[in-house]
């Protein structure tokens, strides 16, 4: 998706932590040297987490909905139906199903 600059930017970084026990440090946990590109835990209120993914799928044409919570969801082999509320609208999409059966064999 190409958003990791967004998010570092508008995150912070935590690079280590200190475990307590009252007033006794149990441990100090460095993560600088983790085997990524980003050595750390990013810090990021779940509000700024959404109006990032929120503008991004605003780019690629698609409309983020709130309050609607999934219901339903009806597979068939050329399209998705799936089922919301709160209005108890349905939308149709074509497209390869979400889910399909694992093979047995």
């Amino acid at each position: 998706m190409g958003l990791a600059a967004e998010f570092t930017v508008r995150g912070h970084p935590a690079r280590a932590a200190n475990l307590y026990s009252g007033r006794r440090c149990l441990a100090h946990l460095s993560l600088d040297e983790l085997d990524s590109p980003y050595p750390y835990v990013l810090i990021l209120p779940q509000s700024g987490t959404e109006r990032i993914l929120a503008a991004h799928l605003g780019h690629l044409g698609v409309t983020v909905e709130r309050p609607v919570e999934l219901t339903g969801l009806r597979q068939d082999p050329d399209d998705v139906t799936a089922l919301s509320t709160p209005t108890g609208t349905s939308a149709t999409a074509p497209g390869r199903p979400i889910a399909t059966p694992r093979s047995s064999t």
